[in-house]
């Protein structure tokens, strides 16, 4: 089997996120990529938008997560990601 390490540079679970997400994120740039499960996206969207209003932060694109979290999906969203010359990712869902 094939290990992998990630280093994650910023990462946070927070019910409050949204009023200090963009203090916290201006630093890595202004394009960014959601990804989320329908339920997920569907209760925080929004909000997250509402949140990142002004601040110059752009959701370039929204992806549907979908069921498997696998290397391939993994893979997937990173090429996404990728093609999208994004700055930062947020993950939306539990």
């Amino acid at each position: 089997m094939l290990n992998q390490n990630v280093f994650y540079c910023g990462y946070s679970v927070t019910e409050s996120g949204y009023e200090n997400v963009t203090r916290i994120c201006d630093v890595y740039g202004k394009r960014a990529l959601l990804i989320g499960g329908e339920k997920g996206l569907a209760a925080g969207r929004s909000k997250l938008l509402q949140a990142l209003e002004g601040s110059g932060i752009e959701i370039v694109d929204t992806v549907l997560f979908g069921k498997e979290c696998t290397y391939d999906t993994i893979h997937k969203l990173d090429e996404i990601a990728k093609s999208l010359s994004v700055d930062m990712i947020f993950g939306m869902g539990g």
